[in-house]
């Protein structure tokens, strides 16, 4: 058997209205970038995703994103979905968008006006970690103008241990952006 290292990233954006505000991360978490995911370290490798996404941000001059139960309920749920269901994209099999999903979490309950957004990347060995997926997204206009955009104040980060056709290997990460006024 081979063993296959890969790195794949896709974007997704719908927006409507925008506002920022600043947000606080784990200032420990960046350290953890490096880290392989596993079921013993994934909300670590969630908060080293948000850090490094973060730092990206304020490099910049931008205020940090702030977590968001609900945005992260989507973005968790999608990337399980992914890897259990042997996908990779931004809309599901059955069609389920990241608005709908990011709707059904009940992010945009009583919103005026909204703007979300949708990474998606998976990986395997040295590309798995929250380093390599947010190296990479950073390297890919679409994914760069998402996590640097100034209408997005809050953020949810998923990871799911696996990727799609490597059930039992790597991860699958998925971050979904949004502001709500």
């Amino acid at each position: 058997m081979s063993s296959r290292r890969f790195l794949v990233p896709v974007i997704a954006t719908i927006a409507v209205a925008f506002f920022a505000a600043p947000a606080a991360a784990n200032p420990t978490a960046c350290q953890s970038s490096h880290l392989d995911p596993s079921s013993e370290n994934v909300v670590q490798v969630e908060q080293s995703v948000l850090c490094l996404v973060n730092a990206e941000r304020t490099r910049r001059g931008l205020p940090r994103l702030r977590e968001n139960d609900r945005l992260e309920n989507a973005a968790d749920k999608h990337s399980r979905d992914m890897v259990s269901r042997n996908f990779f994209a931004h809309d599901t099999p059955a069609g389920s968008s990241p608005s709908d999903r990011i709707k059904s979490a009940g992010y945009l309950r009583g919103a005026r006006g909204w703007s979300v957004g949708e990474n998606i990347a998976y990986g395997t060995g040295r590309f798995a970690t929250p380093q390599s997926i947010v190296k990479s997204w950073m390297n890919s206009a679409g994914h760069k103008r998402n996590i640097l955009h100034r209408g997005f104040s809050e953020i949810g980060v998923g990871v799911a241990l696996g990727a799609p056709g490597e059930a039992d290997r790597g991860a699958t990460y998925t971050t979904t952006f949004g502001t709500r006024k």
